[in-house]
């Protein structure tokens, strides 16, 4: 398809809008379909849920300075991976009929896209991720569930949909899309400078180059019509443009929303580019008028929302500026590889590392052996059980505690070795359930100990050397203390269950709990489960604890959910493909997005896998810093998660990272100033 392109002021502007509309047929799942679109948006929460009936895909609108590499553009699909993210309530109708719980306007909030053209973005990423309204389509056991559409006499015979599928392609698989590494942008900042674009266009030379692009046109009526249009003017010396969504219900209200640009650079003056975001909105009769009919006819849908523009009242409005850059940017030089301070040989199947000591769960002959975290020299030496080897290890407090796989629990003073102690995790009593001991945790201070095998858990306090033992419905797949070290959470299938018996359970539906995380200061846990999502619960007040929200988007089960320090940042790692690590604000608001960390695809191991193991760096002063071990690749990867692009969703690459021999586990020490990695026959220690 042809593109209209311009140029202006040192910029290269490229718009299509010719593109064909989307065929919205329910059997084609060409890559260019309703069908494929909605997959990559996950919009099967709701029956009916649907896309905007017009859908120009392959729309865009892009601006491109030479000289940094920077570049603005506007596409539907980051515009509807924004509406997904906004999760607006749909408004009501005029009828008084109960709408669809989900936003059928298609608002957006929208601003566009802040990249570098050194990371060209594929047009699927598989990388919608977005937060929902925690909302459990089954619970306990599995059944059928009613189907999620509104066919009226039956399902659809198949003998059509063969043949219409018969010459379809599916949309590209993960490893069939182009690895983009992502280059950070500058920041948006807010600013007090005037913005005014009528200013510009009657200063300047009548413009040499416009265009108007649509994305989707929505157009349901006599009810009601939603569309998002971009803009372009441009001229010697300066360009304009704009994105508008609008919406209107008729009889109900109506909606505009704008993000303008300018850049109209003075001579001699800074290079910078500013941007306005309002919000309008409004009853009817603001925008109809005080007697104006439920319906009323201004035109085509551009001059019905430049009506609404003038006539509805601003909610929200922000001007921020963003300064060019000098030089071009580019994919910077990696940082120097990951420098290792020792390296043992040593096979482990699990390690823990507090104090400046590092314990580790040989693979060979059932030892546990603990080094010097700083020098790697061995410290002590202990055997396990007959026949028996280490599974699980956490260190707090001075203390070690090693599960091991005939279900026993050895606990052990970290610095000497000194002090055995062991205890039976399932009980005497206890039988049929699976021996090995699966997970080990600490309370804080080393004095409550939690250890998992099978559907059992025990629970002991040293100091008042007391024990209490549990069998639970489900196979345990996680246990968790809260800060204070009292309370413990045990995951599950179905939810998450309190030692305290008289704390409600929290429900997450008819899934698995593979992971949980609380943060620092107990407001919120993050559990990660089986089928592919992260909920949320926060505390209201100093009350319970609620289910917040549900982030969606992941292309497997969610492993793995760890907080920052201070818990800044929540990590949630889920699947492989460019979909497997995501980084949310732990202080989260709505609408806002995360940061989609990727590694090149040739580091994935044989099942698609990028990463395996997530560790936050343990120093408050460098929290930003993830770091992710590689399947596969068997590398260990550097993430600075605020060096990232303003894309839809964000995308953050690697600072560094260094090969690794088979590395399965990693892990920071609690002083935050090494990396300790266990694999392929070693126990190794880094520093960055």
């Amino acid at each position: 398809m042809p593109l209209t392109t311009g140029e202006a002021v040192g910029w290269a502007i490229e718009a299509r809008n010719d593109s064909p509309i989307y065929n919205s047929s329910p059997f084609c799942s060409t890559p260019r379909s309703h069908a494929a679109w909605k997959r990559e948006l996950l919009l099967t929460r709701f029956p009916n849920q649907d896309l905007p009936e017009a859908l120009w895909g392959d729309n865009f609108l892009r601006l491109t300075e030479a000289a940094s590499g920077l570049t603005i553009s506007f596409s539907a699909l980051e515009a509807l991976r924004a509406w997904a993210l906004l999760d607006h309530p749909p408004p009501a109708h005029l009828s008084g009929a109960t709408p669809d719980p989900w936003d059928y306007t298609f608002t957006t909030d929208y601003p566009g896209s802040t990249t570098a053209s050194c990371s060209p973005r594929p047009h699927f990423a598989r990388a919608s991720f977005y937060t929902t309204t925690a909302d459990d389509l089954a619970e306990g056991s599995a059944k059928l569930r009613a189907p999620l559409c509104k066919c009226i006499g039956g399902r659809q015979v198949l003998a059509p949909l063969s043949e219409k599928l018969s010459g379809a392609s599916p949309p590209p698989s993960p490893d069939q899309v182009l690895f983009s590494p992502s280059c950070p942008t500058p920041p948006w900042t807010p600013t007090t400078a005037p913005f005014s674009i009528e200013s510009v266009l009657a200063a300047n030379s009548p413009p040499t180059f416009n265009a108007s692009v649509p994305l989707w046109l929505q157009n349901l009526d006599p009810h009601s019509l939603s569309c998002l249009n971009v803009h372009v003017a441009s001229g010697p010396g300066y360009w304009v443009a704009y994105l508008r969504c609008f919406v209107r219900v008729n009889g109900v209200m109506a909606r505009v929303l704008d993000t303008r640009y300018i850049y109209n650079p003075a001579p001699g003056g800074p290079r910078r580019v500013l941007r306005q975001r309002t919000w309008r909105e409004g009853a009817w009769a603001l925008y109809a008028g005080a007697e104006g009919e439920k319906y009323v006819n201004f035109g085509d849908e551009v001059n019905q929302a430049r009506v609404a523009a003038k006539r509805l009242h601003v909610k929200r409005e922000v001007v921020e500026e963003m300064v060019l850059p000098t030089a071009r940017i580019g994919i910077a030089a990696p940082a120097p590889p990951m420098q290792p301070v020792w390296k043992r040989s040593l096979g482990c199947l699990a390690v823990a590392c507090s104090g400046g000591v590092t314990v580790a769960c040989a693979d060979l002959e059932g030892d546990v052996v603990a080094v010097d975290a700083v020098s790697g020299e061995e410290r002590w030496r202990r055997k396990l059980g007959e026949g028996a080897h280490g599974t699980a290890v956490s260190i707090r407090g001075g203390r070690v505690a090693v599960g091991d796989s005939s279900g026993m629990v050895h606990i052990w003073e970290a610095e000497t070795g000194v002090g055995t102690t062991v205890l039976e995790v399932k009980g005497s009593g206890s039988k049929g359930f699976k021996q090995e001991v699966e997970h080990v945790a600490w309370g804080a201070g080393g004095d409550v100990l939690a250890a998992a095998a099978g559907k059992a858990v025990l629970k002991v306090v040293l100091s008042g050397l007391s024990e209490e033992r549990r069998v639970f419905a489900n196979t345990v797949y996680s246990v968790c203390f809260d800060t204070t070290g009292e309370e413990l959470a045990v995951g599950r299938y179905g939810g998450v269950d309190w030692w305290d018996q008289e704390k409600a359970p929290l429900k997450i539906g008819a899934a698995a709990v593979l992971s949980i995380a609380i943060s620092p200061n107990d407001a919120h846990i993050a559990v990660g489960c089986l089928d592919k999502r992260v909920r949320i619960f926060s505390r209201v007040g100093a009350g319970n604890l609620v289910a917040a929200r549900d982030w969606v988007g992941f292309d497997g089960p969610v492993s793995q959910v760890k907080w920052s320090r201070s818990g800044k940042y929540l990590a949630m790692l889920g699947g492989g493909g460019d979909g497997g690590l995501l980084v949310v604000p732990g202080q989260f608001s709505k609408g806002q997005g995360g940061v989609l960390c990727s590694a090149p695809p040739q580091d994935s191991d044989s099942a698609g896998r990028k990463f395996e193991e997530i560790t936050w760096v343990q120093d408050v002063q460098r929290e930003e810093l993830l770091v992710a071990v590689g399947g596969g690749g068997s590398r260990a990867y550097v993430f600075d998660v605020d060096k990232h692009d303003e894309a839809v969703p964000r995308r953050c690459s690697p600072v560094t990272s260094t090969q690794l021999e088979g590395a399965r586990g990693a892990l920071w020490s609690d002083r935050g100033d090494a990396l300790v990695v266990c694999g392929g026959g070693n126990l190794e220690s880094y520093r960055i």
